[in-house]
């Protein structure tokens, strides 16, 4: 857990120390739209697109998964034999 905080202040203190030294406003357009913002904006924003759409991506390997796990799971416990069944043990 600390190591999480660690690698979490790290991280806003990089992203602090680049707002700090590109202070510039730009202009972003998009067909015919058009926003002054700041660069940090950008990115941030570029940055959540490109998560959302990573998450996105692995959303149907990640259901062919859970699918393959429980095919697994019905298939070991058809083959567990009940404790009632077992062969009778000779000495």
């Amino acid at each position: 857990m600390r190591g999480v905080l660690l690698l979490i202040v790290a991280l806003l203190l990089v992203v602090a120390v680049f707002a700090l030294q590109n202070p510039g406003i730009i202009a972003v357009r998009f067909l015919k739209y058009s926003a002054d913002t700041s660069l940090l904006s950008v990115i941030i924003v570029a940055f959540g697109i490109g998560m959302v759409v990573g998450f996105l991506c692995g959303i149907p390997s990640s259901i062919r998964n859970r699918k393959k796990v429980r095919e697994l799971k019905a298939q070991i416990s058809s083959q567990r034999k009940p404790p009632g069944d077992a062969p009778p043990v000779t000495p």
